[in-house]
């Protein structure tokens, strides 16, 4: 068994921390808006990301999350979430809460231990993320869990 990293879509920030992670450690990265058919069976730990937009997850995530059955997923599968994200209010919780949501039906949750990228910091708004630091954390993250 092992870790998957799933990314909704194949640019943007939440991209860039995927292709990072998926280059320095070794694990798998699927990519959503691929038709490709991902066996989750074989993973017991399986990494989600997701920008968050206006409280919300990506709709890839979202609609892959529908898609996926109690069977294809081993019982010990473990689910976690990084997001990248402007660091406005509580719209991460919004997102853990959405998806925890859709995970319910698979009987499964996200585990409590989740990380952001925020960029830095610009007055009122938040640019340039990831950042080489983001990056390593990130990194670093997915490794201990």
């Amino acid at each position: 068994m092992s870790k998957l990293l799933i990314c909704p879509k194949s640019n943007g920030n939440t991209f860039n921390v995927c292709s990072y992670i998926s280059e320095k450690e070794n694990i798998d990265l699927k990519i959503l808006n691929s038709n490709e058919k991902i066996i989750l069976s074989k993973y017991n730990k399986i990494i989600l990301s997701t920008g968050v937009y206006g409280g919300r997850p990506h709709s890839n995530l979202v609609k892959w999350l529908k898609s996926i059955e109690k069977e294809d997923i081993a019982e010990n599968t473990e689910f976690f979430i990084f997001m990248t994200w402007f660091g406005r209010g509580k719209s991460d919780k919004n997102v853990i809460k959405k998806i925890n949501s859709l995970l319910k039906k698979v009987d499964k949750k996200l585990e409590d231990n989740y990380i952001t990228c925020l960029g830095k910091n610009m007055l009122i708004i938040r640019y340039k993320h990831p950042t080489k630091l983001e990056l390593k954390e990130v990194l670093n993250w997915i490794k201990n869990i």
